[in-house]
């Protein structure tokens, strides 16, 4: 009898922990939309505002965090550079990262995409980012969301549709 109860009871403890961790997936629970320093995004209730130096914004999750950088025009201005486009910041972009190998994502109608994987020591593991770029009135933004390498298969429909809710 002893045996059944701690069975039992070893059981209940198993899935209540698998059945925790899905609950806190970024990918379930409702809608939710999140706003500051002239961004709006829409991602789930699972997800709360972060801070990390170097981000004008970022939101985290149980499995995903979104890191937003907004680059205001003045500082192209400034380096003599006017009216860039969303096409030339994407050149920018990309040669400023050239050591994470971005390659470009022209699969996603409508959206600026780059697309990059990167080790992180300190989680031991490799981190595949998915970025999208922005031009807004003001300043250019790049919203990356970034998950386990071994996740983004499941992922990638989620950060197209929360990429797609960007407003700026």
């Amino acid at each position: 009898m002893k045996k059944v109860i701690s069975a039992f009871v070893l059981i209940c403890v198993l899935v209540s922990v698998l059945c925790g961790c899905s609950l806190l997936s970024a990918k379930s629970g409702s809608d939710k939309e999140f706003s500051g320093e002239g961004l709006t995004i829409t991602l789930t209730d699972n997800f709360r505002t972060a801070e990390i130096e170097g981000y004008t914004l970022c939101y985290d999750s149980f499995d995903v965090a979104v890191y937003a950088l907004k680059e205001n025009f003045e500082v192209f201005e400034t380096a003599g550079l006017d009216n860039v486009t969303l096409d030339d910041y994407k050149g920018y972009v990309l040669d400023a990262n050239s050591k994470y190998s971005p390659k470009e994502d022209n699969s996603f109608d409508g959206l600026t995409v780059l697309r990059y994987e990167s080790y992180i020591d300190a989680k031991k593991t490799n981190f595949t980012y998915f970025v999208s770029l922005y031009k807004g009135t003001d300043a250019f933004w790049i919203v990356q969301f970034a998950c386990k390498s071994s996740e983004y298969a499941d992922y990638e429909q989620y950060f197209v549709k929360w990429a797609r809710s960007v407003r700026v």
